[in-house]
């Protein structure tokens, strides 16, 4: 289920809800053009993929071992957001690797394809 809403400025601009299976999109990511939108999409799909990970789409995700391109304090700027004040530790970690790996759309596609689809 995908649901797209108008959210206050200080949502975020895309959410995975794993017990829902739900992803929700901010209708702002639309002003920011294609480019950002796409991103956001890859960034949800290593959530759902790390759902996957965990057993199914409804599961609570868990790490997919994709390789962060920097430094783990690098991604730490990502996180510098009120929406992720109260993150668990384990939650901060799923948030660095779909941060870190949300640029590489063939891989998010693959990673999606190998845990959800069981496709190799």
């Amino acid at each position: 289920l995908r649901i797209i809403k108008d959210l206050p400025e200080s949502d975020p601009s895309g959410q995975w809800i794993h017990k829902d299976k739900t992803v929700i999109i901010n209708e702002k990511i639309f002003k920011e053009g294609t480019i950002k939108f796409a991103y956001l999409l890859s960034h949800e799909m290593i959530h759902i993929a790390q759902s996957c990970n965990g057993g199914s789409f409804d599961s609570y995700p868990f790490l997919l071992g994709l390789e962060l391109k920097k430094p783990k304090n690098y991604y730490y700027k990502y996180l510098n957001n009120e929406i992720y004040r109260d993150l668990k530790k384990d939650d901060v970690v799923l948030e660095i690797e779909a941060y870190a790996n949300q640029k590489d759309m063939s891989q998010t596609i693959n990673a999606f394809k190998y845990f959800c689809l069981k496709q190799k």
